[in-house]
């Protein structure tokens, strides 16, 4: 996988497939180029917790809605959430650096976060949730 600036090039074919979209975050110069393969190449968008990621212009999704959107949100030094927001009734993901993290410990942090425990998951693009 390879991360790089993308062209002005690039940037404007992105911006041509794209620009009839309500994307939440704008194509611009600070955004990143991810290759993974030929078939998940995109652009990542986005400075604060949430993540835009859109499918390259000649990608496999020739529809404008072949983007997605990633929340990666800081819980405390060892933790943080990551939720897709793509779809309604999203799955949210509690990630952590400490290799022997105990369970009790997970547990009380998923308890005490009320946008975890939250029922209301019927919010296309977590409109609300993060910008």
């Amino acid at each position: 996988m390879t991360f790089t600036r993308p062209t002005e090039e690039e940037l404007r074919g992105y911006r041509e497939k794209y620009n009839s979209v309500d994307l939440p975050h704008d194509i611009s110069e600070d955004a990143v180029l991810i290759d993974k393969t030929i078939y998940t190449k995109g652009l990542l968008l986005g400075g604060s917790e949430a993540k835009t990621y859109v499918l390259a212009p000649d990608s496999a999704m020739r529809n404008v809605e072949g983007y997605e959107v990633y929340v990666y949100k800081r819980v405390n030094d060892n933790y943080m959430l990551f939720w897709q927001c793509s779809f309604r009734g999203h799955v949210k993901w509690l990630l952590t650096r400490d290799p022997k993290a105990s369970e009790a410990e997970m547990q009380k942090i998923i308890w005490d976060r009320p946008e975890i425990t939250s029922k209301n998951t019927g919010v296309r693009y977590c409109n609300g949730t993060c910008y």
